[in-house]
């Protein structure tokens, strides 16, 4: 939870740099803008207000994702989510065009999901549940809920990675998400993850770490996976025999 956080502290710093930036380059742009509209209208020439509109639309995405940032400060992540699906749904039709931007919409919805399957519960609270009863049903919608969560930040980390192929942040996401799954296809795509990770930056510890103790950990997993499906298997067929 700490990791995610500081992540999330350091994403947030970059982007509202970022966001500074890219706003004093638009003022310093925007003269040239009047003037050449200005001088086109001179000449006679029909004004286009697509631009202006999609500016519009960035802006105001800009400002969601502001508020985002500041409710996942506050561990209020699914307000935090509502707003950087708003940022997402605004530029919908020309992510391509604000690429970078878009994909931290997508990397810091991917943070609040995150957040909140590292912070579900192991273990049934007895004070809820006593003696256990439908303490095994609670424990299994959560799971599944957290599993949802794992695989929401998998999804929108793998946009933020088509937007921005060496998006760091996104790779290291999705590669804790798919280590938390903790299934053999989604531990091996963890250690792509940290391998790719490890080619844009060498000195990253946590990925070098990483590349050294998850291979073992897949082979374990892999034998799992496998008795399990045995398992599975044998019961059906115990079933069809009678």
């Amino acid at each position: 939870m700490v990791e995610i956080e500081e992540i999330h502290e350091e994403e947030v710093k970059a982007t509202t740099t970022t966001s500074a930036t890219t706003v004093a380059e638009d003022e310093t742009k925007q003269p040239e803008k009047v003037i050449e509209t200005k001088e086109e209208n001179k000449e006679g020439a029909e004004i286009n207000p697509d631009r202006e509109q999609i500016e519009e639309r960035f802006q105001k995405a800009q400002l969601f994702k502001n508020e985002g940032n500041k409710l996942f400060s506050e561990a209020k992540y699914e307000e935090a989510i509502e707003r950087y699906t708003e940022s997402i749904k605004l530029m919908d039709d020309i992510y391509d065009s604000y690429a970078n931007d878009c994909s931290t919409y997508f990397c810091n919805r991917a943070a609040c999901y995150l957040a909140i399957a590292q912070s579900s519960p192991e273990k049934t609270d007895p004070l809820i549940f006593p003696n256990n009863q439908g303490g095994e049903i609670e424990k299994t919608k959560r799971e599944e809920k957290k599993k949802e969560n794992l695989e929401l930040v998998v999804k929108d980390c793998t946009k933020a990675l088509e937007l921005n192929p060496k998006y760091t942040k996104a790779l290291l996401r999705r590669a804790t998400a798919n280590e938390m799954l903790c299934q053999f296809g989604a531990l091996q795509k963890a250690l792509d993850d940290y391998n790719q990770l490890l080619l844009i930056d060498p000195s990253l510890q946590l990925a070098r770490e990483k590349v050294h103790k998850l291979p073992p950990q897949i082979l374990i997993q892999q034998e799992k996976d496998k008795e399990e499906m045995f398992g599975k298997l044998k019961s059906i067929g115990n079933s069809i025999l009678g």
